[in-house]
């Protein structure tokens, strides 16, 4: 079942016969299903070719014989814009209703409305009926040995749930029948052929024919290897259209596998060994390791540290001697470089961004938050977009960082490498393959080709945006060390564990307090200090130092998203879809 049924207000079953003699007849008929109530007054169908009523034309053309509808008014508004009416049973309503079909109607239309009403009274949500007989007269091309007649039914429709059409062919003339729909069966029946399927909203419904040589009523033209030019136009159709079927079940059936392949994929790749390590661990596991580090390998994505490992280095550095943080009149709070290298590149790059946005007073090296904040303002009231793009850059190291080395040391990641590789492929066939179904549009239903295609790239997608080590491996035993500082994390989060193991020794508090910042649990730690009466000198105003650069780190997001946001505004014949006939039903 097609769902978007659910979701039409008017949808309408498809039934022809199209015959086959010396003049070719067509009859069509359409139950209209109107699934909403006071929304359409006219249902329709209309023609891309010339419609004429007891008219002949010296061109390609379709002849109405008859046409009524048994559950309202039946229109028919020819080529030339003349309508002709049936079932009429309120006469001084005529002109009425014939001057609303002329003014509404296109034309080459057949339709129906409302049996008493003059104003088109809107339609209700029931069924409704419309039956055409139909003479052809269309182009037919000719050789010596064949004859070649392409009918389109309908190119621009409603959703035709169910499509039948009888093809009649009492004197065996058909050699050939080629169907383009999106969805169809071919069966044989007695004295020629039977076409079901269903047409999604605005695809092609077309029939191609290869027939013997006959003088059918229609407009000659004569051709080379008729026969030959048919066959290839519609063997490099139906090889299109089966490689698009064919690729589009096999991403359907991979989307329904993909969680096997996902559970199949972590544990070859990601899934790790135990360790029996305690849940609660109450010491730092490793104080060689830079507080940074620790943020970077055990909080989030293995590859990548955030704002927490900044601040922790701040705390760090303040801790060890390296910058002094202290308050000094009308100068605000001030931080003072007292070394400008540590020997580990990260803390350099912190020590030496804190020096370039500072400035030399009275011979000391000093970041004042307060002023980063006013130079950030400045280059954005300057619309400095150069500069400001260069500081964000700085930022963005400080607060995104990375080291490969490191993550090598800790982490395998094939798998990681293997999956992302695997995304990119993924994504780029799709693409490359909905572009291809769409050059077929007129015989694809492109919203299926698309969910389909949609769901394998959310997918594929949804996991990349899992932390890296997902598909990553511990190598040795740094995934014991890896539960340790989850350990030490989950301690410092529980005020009972830290009651239970306080220390008299400041500086332990101290340690504590930078690696509860890098493991983002340092509100835990502080407000067990202020339970528990512990007090650090100076540490409120580090903390307000680490403020106040996040606060200046922020303005510069915000002053560079101002700027890009100004400079980007205010600068400023054969095969399918070539037969005769198209149109499709509708409602207005």
């Amino acid at each position: 079942m097609d769902f978007r049924i659910f979701f039409s207000k008017l949808t309408a079953d498809y039934s022809a016969v199209l015959v086959f003699n010396k003049t070719i007849s067509l009859s069509e008929n359409y139950t209209y299903n109107v699934r909403k109530n006071d929304v359409f007054s006219m249902l329709f169908r209309n023609w891309k070719a010339p419609l004429t009523f007891g008219e002949k034309l010296d061109f390609p053309f379709i002849e109405v014989v008859s046409f009524n509808s048994s559950t309202g008014i039946s229109y028919l508004k020819d080529f030339s814009g003349k309508v002709f009416i049936n079932g009429v049973k309120n006469k001084p309503f005529y002109e009425e209703i014939k001057l609303e079909i002329l003014r509404k109607a296109e034309n080459n239309e057949v339709g129906l409305v409302d049996g008493e009403n003059p104003n088109f009274k809107r339609l209700k949500k029931e069924k409704y009926a419309l039956d055409v007989n139909y003479k052809l007269f269309p182009p037919v091309e000719l050789d010596e040995k064949f004859s070649h007649i392409n009918l389109k039914l309908a190119s621009n429709h409603i959703l035709y749930p169910n499509v039948k059409i009888l093809v009649k062919d009492p004197e065996f003339l058909i050699k050939e029948i080629f169907v383009h729909m999106t969805d169809f069966i071919v069966k044989p029946v007695k004295d020629g052929y039977l076409v079901e399927g269903s047409s999604p909203a605005n695809k092609l419904i077309e029939l191609e024919f290869l027939t013997k040589r006959f003088p059918f009523n229609g407009f000659v033209r004569n051709f080379s290897d008729v026969y030959g030019k048919t066959v290839k136009a519609n063997r490099s159709l139906y090889m299109k259209l089966a490689i698009i079927k064919t690729v589009d079940k096999a991403i359907l059936l991979f989307s329904l596998i993909f969680p096997g392949f996902i559970i199949f994929f972590y544990n070859r790749y990601g899934r790790e060994k135990d360790f029996p390590v305690p849940e609660i661990v109450s010491f730092i596991p490793d104080k060689n390791l830079k507080p940074y580090v620790v943020n970077m390998l055990f909080m989030g994505d293995v590859k990548n540290g955030d704002e927490n490992g900044f601040k922790a280095t701040i705390l760090d550095l303040y801790r060890r001697g390296f910058l002094k943080i202290y308050r000094n009149g009308e100068k605000g709070l001030i931080i003072e470089i007292m070394k400008e290298k540590s020997g580990d590149k990260y803390e350099d790059a912190v020590l030496k961004f804190l020096k370039m946005n500072g400035a030399e007073i009275s011979k000391k090296n000093i970041f004042i938050p307060e002023r980063f904040e006013i130079k950030v303002k400045n280059m954005v009231s300057r619309r400095d977009l150069a500069s400001l793009k260069s500081l964000k850059a700085e930022v963005d190291l400080l607060q995104s960082y990375t080291d490969e080395r490191v993550v090598v040391n800790y982490m395998d990641m094939l798998g990681y490498r293997i999956y992302k590789t695997s995304v990119f492929i993924v994504v780029a066939l799709l693409f490359i393959f909905v572009m291809f179904a769409f050059t077929q549009s007129s015989l694809v239903d492109g919203s299926k080709i698309l969910q389909h295609a949609g769901i394998l790239f959310l997918q594929f997608i949804l996991f990349i945006f899992l932390p890296s080590q997902v598909f990553g491996r511990w190598r040795g035993d740094k995934y014991r060390e890896k539960l340790m500082w989850d350990g030490f994390r989950n301690f410092l989060s529980n005020f009972a564990m830290i009651k239970r193991y306080q220390p008299e020794d400041i500086s332990i508090w101290k340690d504590w307090l930078t690696y509860a910042t890098a493991l983002g649990v340092a509100d835990n730690v502080k407000t067990a200090m202020k339970q528990l009466g512990i007090t650090i000198p100076d540490i409120k105003d580090v903390d307000d130092a680490n403020l106040g650069i996040t606060v200046g780190f922020a303005s510069v997001y915000s002053g560079y998203r101002s700027l890009t946001a100004r400079e980007s505004g205010g600068r400023g014949g054969f095969g399918a879809g070539g037969g005769f006939g198209g149109g499709g039903a509708g409602g207005r």
